[in-house]
């Protein structure tokens, strides 16, 4: 039964997805693969194939004028390929995969919609967008949120995909002609974290679960959050025998119980499920207290 609906439930994410690049096909906005086309000069077929995860895939990925050519490894290949004990040497893992998040990061969110954030979310409030990646949330509102302008805040380690989304995101807000601000922050191995202002939301999606220090992150966010601000998270549970025994992954999971206790402490949930369930992979938001 679990299998079947397992099967189900993919035909129909298909067949939304086919729905979607349909309209996208006959849209105005941006597409999806144009900034990667223009930034590493390959075509909107080349984009997509890039994007599509693998497990066993050997990217051929392009250089920029910001990172070198990387090919002929899996992303488990690249991890294992230098020593990843120290912060700086897992943080470094992120440069070293090139441009191959850029593309992932693109791909899967190219029909997402992030209304759920910025629902309510008064005008010149304050975001951030920590560990932020290609910064596909800061993207989507800019394209797709005329009413309102914010004031971003983007955090994350030294990379190719922070690199590229700071670019997307500011020549996005420039062809807006509103005014949006951004400050880009990068995290740094063996210093403080950056965060300086305070907050009325801040996200940290899909990237607990990767990181070595989650508790600290978590404490600095609740320290840069107004008392009442949001707190959107995902934190999955994950039991993969290929990452089992890298060091962020692993120290990510063995933090997760003191981070949630530490959550349950200072925040009130709002929506989502009970971070306790199995397999838990849900998207939450807490108000802090």
């Amino acid at each position: 039964m679990i299998v079947e609906a397992k099967a189900i439930k993919a035909k129909m994410m298909n067949r939304v997805a086919a729905l979607r690049g349909l309209c996208d096909l006959f849209s105005n906005k941006r597409k999806w693969y144009e900034d990667l086309c223009e930034y590493y000069g390959v075509t909107s077929r080349q984009a997509k194939k890039l994007g599509v995860r693998s497990g066993t895939r050997r990217p051929s990925l392009p250089a920029s004028s910001t990172t070198n050519p990387v090919s002929g490894m899996t992303m488990a290949e690249i991890w294992k390929s230098k020593p990843r004990s120290t912060a700086e040497e897992i943080y470094n893992w992120q440069k070293d995969l090139g441009s191959w998040s850029s593309f992932r990061q693109c791909y899967y969110h190219r029909y997402d919609s992030f209304d759920w954030l910025v629902k309510g979310l008064p005008s010149a409030s304050k975001y951030c967008e920590y560990a932020c990646g290609s910064a596909p949330i800061c993207n989507w509102i800019v394209e797709n949120v005329k009413d309102r302008v914010f004031h971003f805040t983007t955090v994350d380690v030294d990379c190719e995909h922070r690199t590229f989304g700071e670019w997307r995101l500011r020549r996005r807000i420039e062809r807006s002609g509103r005014p949006f601000t951004l400050e880009a922050l990068v995290v740094k191995p063996d210093t403080p974290l950056p965060l300086k202002d305070q907050y009325d939301v801040v996200s940290i999606i899909e990237a607990l679960v990767l990181i070595h220090n989650p508790l600290e992150v978590v404490q600095h966010i609740t320290e840069h959050l107004r008392k009442g601000g949001k707190l959107w998270e995902t934190y999955t549970v994950m039991d993969d025998y290929r990452t089992k025994d890298w060091v962020s992954f692993r120290q990510a999971q063995e933090q997760r119980p003191a981070v949630f206790d530490y959550i349950r402490a200072n925040y009130k949930l709002l929506e989502g499920t009970d971070p306790d369930i199995p397999e838990d992979a849900a998207r939450r938001c807490w108000e802090k207290l």
